[in-house]
């Protein structure tokens, strides 16, 4: 049933919107008895309707149930076609006479002569000559429709105007009754204000308590619910890393908390050779690679087959809608045709248009395309000329051969034998590839082939496959099996095959890349990546060792992209790989490679660097200890000028101490032998010779053991337990402090960051003292005053790695993987945390220190990778792995201003000698893991992992 209106209000928006929300306002409250929602009800199209396809019918049904039209007269209404036609529907329904006017912009003029208003008059068409005789207007002209303008007596005057012949009744008594129901609302509100005061103490006390209790819940809530993501996100780190790094971003989001901090890190640095996932709408079911690299054909499960860039970011785009799923896709050399399979046609999209070519049922996978586009060939499951060939263009056959490996209707076999793959290596040749692993080169012009070869073949025992060019023959192990075996399929000639190690179980898919270096082989447990070798001089050459890549599972299809990119095919979308990277966001500089000497057939590999930032992060300098050897590399400023590396002389003694940055621009090495500021080296580059005296009579010179530069003075710590002042733009020496106490010396130093305090640690660590059972002892003491702060002991023959201060706290590391953590000043209490694993131990003489990293968190460097802690728990946090192949390469690790990790890997060759920077910042790993998993968590997984409440703030998307 239709509702009853007591007015409708007709007008533009364009003019009079302001003063029709003004009208209606102000009729539905005029002189409304108190206990009434409204005086009367007003339709008006912005507030009494919802919206409505069907505008005409709706405004229609307004004007039917409506008493009185309520007209604003302005230009606008006057010109406006829908004002003049609801007054048009009014006048031939209702008559003129139920018409209120109210003037709100222009002029009205009525002329007596003709009965009608005048031509300048602002009205719309059909209500010229609507009057039998002048009508009273209401004029509103000097409404504005602001505050001031509502509260104007003149306005409430106006109200009174309209809502008499509205309501039926006498202007006055319309009048008086609005102040009589003022006056009561008026009493009303005093006696519930009397009534309210009594109860607005217990309710703010009440509400207090309330907000309070919820604002406890609600922070439970939301703490429980961040905890309840990172965990998912944990949970799914084995198999989807794109889904574990949305869900830690979404965690990050819903609340900032070392738990989700901890699995914002854990996801962001599981999987270095994970470039981008790019996210697809539906499971995919095959992939083609286009040859330079920069696009991947994606078929998915809807039957559509979609082109996507390779590049982070890029958006799908479509080339084919087939009836079903693609059993196999090819794409030529530019991308600019695209085959896809089906059982019994094939599907080519190009420039010109798709086009289908029927061919009958096909074997699966057998489809081929050349590299130009132009043929394509199958091979068929039944005939006696199965190898078939067409022109992509026109559709039409144009070769069809019998299949060369099958053999006679009278050979006796054990098996069936026939061609299941092909290739064109050029446009004239079909390159055929049997399932029992023997093929040859088909001349299509001709019909003749070219020699058969078989490799390595043993039936129901081993997967093969080969590579979409044709270029290379894979074969594994189906179970069981510890190597993949690929042969270049171009003059095999009884060479060894390419062989890449790696466990492999259940063998699902093998790739190679373009110049037959690497093998990516997906089985059972994901994907293996793994060097390729020939032996001789490829055997030679630095590789990686084969490395799980986590976070994939389901793997579909996986694919070479360039020598050193590829691409996997999993449920979700398609995941890139670069098999070089360090990881997302890390950038690299190069070292120095840093040899293994050998002496008398003995490899002395004694390589010990020692690496420091510059204070703006600009540069890092490199110390190598066993060598004398000083370079300074760009670290976070591209172009920060490097310095050659400088060969230091120190002589016989000791080993040199440092490096240490005095200022943006100079770097300090120390050593223990007289002679003071070195000169004559390049610019940014300072060398002093301190004259440190020996620690007993027949023992070398003292080392120098740490130092400090702070306030125009370099503090240098002495084995024997001196301290020298020095200045720091001379190396003029100040003062010396401090007496030998320790009863071996110190062997372990450092300085606390700010100068403030120095911890020196006796290893005790030579026969005689091991014999004697002398004590691992440390003493920290307050550089300015001499006065012990701290000390402890470890039992004798205790392996100390290196100490290092992180905040108020003294990190001692062990060589067995444990570390002490004591309080400075005081020392009394000893926490001790413990790692996986040993420290790096590379056979060389690399040190191992702890390391201080950010937010309260000290690294502990493993075989594998850094160790955090957490310094207030002493719980692990996070580990940060090193890339595959760098696992045996020694290595130092430092944290800049900005959590940012530095790792120097001391290799031998040019791909193990290089520096890394890792940003490890927060919102740093945040868009990192948003660009890495290319896009944002769908409805349904976030339904389906931890429910479908969105987090508080943005994620990924």
């Amino acid at each position: 049933m239709a509702k009853a209106w007591d007015a409708f209000i007709s007008y533009a928006r364009a003019g009079s919107g302001a003063t029709a929300d003004a009208l209606q306002r102000g009729l539905e409250r005029f002189a409304r008895p108190w206990r009434q929602r409204r005086a009367i009800r007003v339709f008006r199209d912005d507030r009494a309707m919802s919206t409505n396809p069907a505008l005409w019918p709706a405004i229609e049904q307004g004007l039917a149930s409506a008493r009185c039209l309520i007209l604003l007269l302005t230009p606008a209404a006057a010109g406006s076609g829908y004002v003049d036609r609801e007054v048009a529907w009014w006048v031939a329904r209702k008559g003129a006479d139920t018409i209120l006017l109210v003037l709100d912009e222009g002029d009205l003029a009525w002329e007596d002569a003709t009965g009608r208003f005048s031509a300048a008059s602002t009205v719309p068409p059909s209500l010229v000559a609507a009057f039998a005789q002048e009508p009273r207007w209401l004029d509103l002209r000097w409404f504005g429709g602001g505050p001031d303008d509502i509260g104007d007596p003149r306005f409430a005057e106006a109200l009174a105007d309209l809502s008499a012949p509205i309501r039926g009744v006498d202007r006055d008594e319309l009048i008086g009754e609005d102040l009589v129901q003022h006056r009561r609302v008026r009493r009303l509100a005093r006696a519930a204000v009397v009534a309210l005061s009594g109860l607005l103490v217990v309710s703010v006390v009440a509400s207090v308590i309330a907000v309070r209790q919820r604002d406890d819940v609600l922070r439970q809530a939301t703490s429980l619910r961040a905890r309840q993501l990172a965990s998912a996100a944990t949970a799914q780190l084995p198999t989807d890393l794109r889904l574990a790094q949305l869900l830690a971003v979404d965690g990050f989001r819903t609340e900032d908390s070392p738990a989700t901090r901890r699995a914002l890190l854990e996801t962001a640095v599981a999987s270095p050779y994970l470039d981008h996932v790019a996210a697809l709408d539906a499971p995919v079911r095959a992939i083609a690679t286009v040859a330079d690299g920069r696009t991947v054909v994606a078929g998915l499960a809807d039957g559509r087959v979609v082109a996507v860039g390779t590049l982070t970011g890029a958006t799908p785009r479509l080339r084919l809608s087939l009836p079903a799923a693609a059993t196999t896709l090819r794409a030529s050399d530019d991308g600019g045709v695209v085959l896809a399979a089906l059982p019994e046609a094939l599907h080519v999209a190009d420039v010109a248009g798709t086009r289908r070519i029927p061919t009958g049922p096909q074997l699966d996978h057998s489809a081929a395309m050349s590299g130009s586009g132009r043929r394509a060939a199958v091979v068929l499951a039944e005939g006696d000329r199965p190898l078939v060939v067409y022109d992509t263009a026109s559709g039409r056959e144009v070769a069809r051969f019998a299949d060369p490996f099958r053999p006679s209707a009278d050979a006796p076999t054990a098996y069936a034998q026939f061609t299941d793959r092909l290739a064109f290596p050029d446009e004239h040749t079909l390159r055929l590839v049997a399932n029992d692993l023997r093929w040859l080169d088909l001349d299509l012009a001709t019909g003749a082939t070219t020699g058969t070869h078989q490799v390595g073949w043993r039936p129901y025992a081993r997967f093969y496959a080969t590579s979409p060019r044709g270029d290379f023959l894979l074969a594994a192990d189906l179970t069981g099996g510890d190597r993949v075996e690929a042969w270049p399929l171009e003059g095999v000639g009884g060479r060894p095959p390419i062989t890449a190690p790696g466990q492999l179980s259940d063998v699902l898919d093998l790739a190679i890349s373009p110049d037959g270096s690497r093998v990516l082989a997906s089985d059972a447990a994901g994907l293996l990546a793994s060097p390729a070798t020939t032996g001789g001089d490829g055997s030679s050459q630095w590789r990686p060792p084969a490395s799980r890549i986590p976070g994939l599972s389901g793997i579909i299809a996986v694919e070479f992209l360039t020598d050193a990119t590829a691409v996997a095919a999993v449920a979700s979308g398609l995941v890139f790989l670069d098999l070089t990277a360090h990881g997302r966001g890390v950038s690299t500089t190069a070292l120095k490679p840093r040899g293994v000497s050998y002496l008398a057939e003995y490899a002395v590999d004694s390589r010990n660097s020692a690496i420091a930032a510059s204070p703006d992060g600009a540069r890092l300098a490199v110390l190598e200890r066993s060598l004398g050897q000083l370079e300074v590399v760009p670290l976070l400023d591209p172009a920060a000028p490097a310095l050659p590396t400088t060969a230091l002389d120190y002589g016989y003694g000791p080993a040199p101490l440092g490096p240490l940055w005095l200022d943006d621009d100079t770097v300090l090495v120390v050593d223990s032998e007289p002679g003071g500021p070195v000169p004559g080296l390049p610019r940014g580059i300072a060398h002093w010779h301190l004259d440190l005296p020996a620690a007993a009579p027949d023992a070398e010179r003292a080392a120098a053991v740490a130092a400090h530069a702070g306030d125009g003075t370099v503090l240098v710590a002495a084995s024997d337990g001196t301290l020298q002042t020095r200045e720091a733009r001379t190396g003029r020496l100040l003062a010396v402090s401090g007496a030998g106490s320790a009863p071996s010396g110190f062997e372990l130093a450092r300085f606390s960051p700010d100068g403030r305090y120095l911890a020196q640690l006796d290893t005790a660590d030579t026969a005689d003292d091991l014999d004697a059972g002398v004590p691992v002892t440390l003493r920290v003491v307050e550089v300015a005053t001499g006065a012990v702060a701290a000390e402890h002991s470890w039992p004798s023959g205790t392996l100390v790695a290196g100490i290092e201060f992180a905040g108020g706290t003294l990190v001692v590391s062990q060589v067995d993987g444990s570390a002490d953590l004591l309080s400075v000043p005081g020392g009394g209490t000893v926490r001790r945390v413990s790692s996986a694993g040993t420290r790096t131990r590379t056979g060389s003489g690399q040190a191992t220190p702890p390391v201080a990293g950010p937010e309260g968190e000290v690294g502990l460097p493993t075989r594998t990778g850094l160790q955090l802690y957490d310094i207030a728990t002493g719980q692990p946090s996070v580990f940060v792995p090193v890339p595959p192949g760098f696992e045996a390469e020694p290595r130092s690790y430092a944290f800049i201003p900005g959590d940012v990790l530095v790792t120097a890997y001391f290799g031998a060759d040019p791909q193990t000698a290089l520096v890394s920077v890792r940003p490890l910042a927060a919102e740093d790993l945040v868009r990192q893991s948003c660009a890495s998993a290319g896009g944002a968590l769908t409805s349904a997984e976030r339904l389906r992992l931890v429910g479908g409440d969105p987090p508080p703030a943005p994620g990924c998307g």
